[in-house]
């Protein structure tokens, strides 16, 4: 299965961990296949979670290349703790971040890194609950919590 979504300088950037100042350089050298200028704006690809950045002719190969996870990560908000947080004066992490069908575990933040998608579903809410949450495929930080 084969996925393409276009992402921006600044994502790219951050996804691959190097500077914003560093990926334009690659794109004037014609060095990302795909790459597209939108108006001022440079629209980088991602296909099968891979920024595709073709090596230099000096120095080491590049390690450019993000791998992002074939399991899809969604994130959101449990209400209830919160709730509960507010009325017990608690601090229990209120945020799940789902990897895949089986991990997942609660934050009190997530990083995305990529591309991802904000998805508001009231008539099909994610695990009954949550009408409202993010989807990745990308790389997230957090400062993970258990149960």
């Amino acid at each position: 299965m084969s996925s393409k979504a276009m992402i921006t300088v600044k994502h790219a950037a951050q996804s691959l961990g190097i500077s914003e100042t560093r990926v334009c350089f690659l794109l004037r050298k014609g060095r990302i296949p795909g790459a597209v200028k939108q108006g001022r704006i440079w629209m980088i690809p991602v296909k099968d979670g891979r920024i595709e950045i073709i090596d230099g002719e000096r120095g080491p190969d590049g390690s450019w290349t993000l791998e992002y996870s074939t399991e899809k990560k969604n994130i959101h908000v449990y209400l209830q703790r919160i709730r509960s947080n507010r009325n017990n004066t608690e601090k229990k992490p209120p945020i799940i971040v789902k990897d895949g069908k089986k991990k997942k575990f609660y934050a009190n933040y997530a990083e995305v890194y990529g591309p991802f998608r904000i998805i508001y579903n009231p008539e099909n809410p994610l695990d009954g609950d949550a009408e409202v949450w993010i989807e990745t495929y990308g790389r997230v930080t957090t400062d993970k919590k258990s149960g």
